[in-house]
């Protein structure tokens, strides 16, 4: 950013599109492909944040650096909500999916690469989560 200016290099919105809007903080599991990890869900206009809860069996073991996501919005490709029945049938589960380019900075790719784009994926608690 240069002096003055109220445009980030790295995102066209400008400061006035981004300040009003609240953040959010909503409780969550993050679902990679093998375990499922709870925390906290971080989204503004800018950014994107999980952070594990550190009394988690699996971040007490491996450490929260493993199962932390930064991501910049303007990396999401794209999102959607999904809605599912749980596992035992009772109830139903809602799902914040991201299609990004980079996970934490890192592993660029384009769409118009062709290459498939990676998926982060969060378990929310409830479906006014998802709007």
């Amino acid at each position: 950013r240069t002096p003055g200016s109220s445009v980030s290099p790295k995102s066209s919105r400008s400061k006035a599109e981004t300040e009003g809007a609240a953040p959010l903080r909503l409780p969550a599991l993050y679902c990679t492909p093998h375990i499922k990890v709870p925390g906290t869900l971080f989204v503004s206009p800018l950014l994107v944040t999980f952070t594990a809860d550190s009394e988690d069996k699996h971040v007490k073991e491996f450490g929260g650096e493993l199962y932390q996501v930064n991501l910049e919005v303007q990396d999401v490709l794209q999102c959607g909500g999904i809605t599912m029945p749980h596992e035992d049938g009772t109830d139903l589960a809602y799902f914040l999916q991201l299609q990004t380019r980079t996970l934490n900075g890192h592993y660029f790719t384009r769409e118009e690469d062709g290459n498939d784009p990676w998926f982060v994926v969060f378990r929310l608690m409830g479906k006014e989560d998802l709007h």
